[in-house]
C-alpha cells in the first residue's frame, strides 16, 4: 500500500473514531441531564401513573392509622388516651395512656410503625419549614359540616371548649400534582382536582399543636375556602392549598381520624 493510501486510510479512521467519541459524550450530557433533572425535588413533575402510585399511598397509610385509632376506642379506650409516641418523630408522649394497649405504634396497640413521608412525595422548596417531612396528628381543627358543626354551624365551634375539634391526621408540603390526585380519589377540590385555597389557613394552625391527649380551645375551621363559593363542607378528608400559613403553593392532605 502506497503512502498516500496509507495516509487516508488512517484519516478515515480516526474521523471515525472522532465521530463515536462525540457521540458518547452527547450520550453521556444527555443522561446526566435526565439523572439530574429526574432527582429534584421541589414542583419538578411526575408522569400521571406515579402521581396516582403515591397519592394512594398516602391515603392508604392515613386510612391504616385511622382504622387502628378505631381499634383502639373499640378496646374501650377514650380518644384523649390514644398515643401516638413514635421512635421517629418526638412530642407525642401522651400522659394519658399508661399502657401500651392504647399506643398507635406500639405491637400491643394499633400495631402500627411510623411511616416516614417518602422524599417522592414532598415539594422541597419548603424543606426548612417546620414540620416539613412529617405525619401530623393534631387535635386544633375542625371540619365544617361534621360532627358538632354540622348541627348548628360554625358558631358551635367558637366556644373555648375544644369540643368540637377533630383528631387529624396532616402531612404538608407534598407536591401538587399528588394534591390533585388525592382530590380526584377523594372527591374533594374542584372538578380537576384543584385544591381549595383555605383563608382560613387551617393547615398552619392544625400543624401548631401535636395531639397528646387534648384538643386546642381555639383553632380554625377546614372550609374557609377562598373565593367563598369554593367553601368545602363534609368532606372527610383531601389535599387544600395555603394561603399564608402554611403560604400559597403549599398543599396539604388530611385525613379526619375521629369525628366530634
Amino acid at each position: 500500500m502506497s503512502k498516500a493510501k496509507r495516509k487516508t486510510s488512517y484519516d478515515s479512521q480516526s474521523g471515525n473514531v472522532l465521530f463515536y467519541i462525540l457521540i458518547a459524550v452527547a450520550m453521556l450530557a444527555a443522561l446526566s441531564f435526565a439523572v439530574s433533572q429526574g432527582n429534584r425535588g421541589g414542583t419538578q413533575g411526575l408522569n400521571e401513573d406515579r402521581a396516582k402510585l403515591y397519592a394512594g399511598e398516602i391515603i392508604e397509610y392515613a386510612n391504616t392509622v385511622a382504622n387502628a385509632v378505631a381499634q383502639i376506642k373499640l378496646r374501650g379506650y377514650s380518644d384523649t388516651e390514644i398515643s401516638f409516641e413514635n421512635s421517629i418523630v418526638s412530642g407525642y408522649g401522651n400522659p394519658n395512656c399508661t399502657d401500651d394497649v392504647c399506643k398507635i405504634f406500639h405491637p400491643s396497640g394499633g400495631g402500627l410503625s411510623y411511616l416516614k413521608p417518602a422524599p417522592e412525595w414532598l415539594d422541597n422548596s419548603f424543606s426548612a419549614n417546620n414540620y416539613y417531612n412529617q405525619w401530623l396528628i393534631s387535635g386544633t381543627n375542625w371540619v365544617t359540616g361534621i360532627g358538632i358543626s354540622a348541627l348548628g354551624g360554625a358558631s358551635n365551634c367558637i366556644d373555648g371548649s375544644g369540643n368540637c375539634r377533630e383528631l387529624l391526621i396532616v402531612l404538608p408540603y407534598i407536591k401538587e400534582q399528588l394534591c390533585k390526585e388525592i382530590n380526584k380519589m377523594t372527591h374533594h377540590g374542584k372538578a380537576d382536582g384543584t385544591a381549595f385555597v383555605d383563608a382560613g389557613n387551617s393547615a398552619g394552625r392544625t400543624i401548631d399543636v401535636k395531639f397528646i391527649g387534648t384538643y386546642a380551645t381555639s383553632g380554625a375551621n377546614m372550609g374557609e375556602a377562598s373565593p367563598a363559593s369554593d367553601n368545602y363542607t363534609n368532606l372527610n378528608s383531601g389535599c387544600i392549598e395555603g394561603d399564608a400559613s402554611p403560604p400559597s403553593g403549599a398543599f396539604t392532605f388530611y385525613k379526619v381520624l375521629i369525628v366530634r
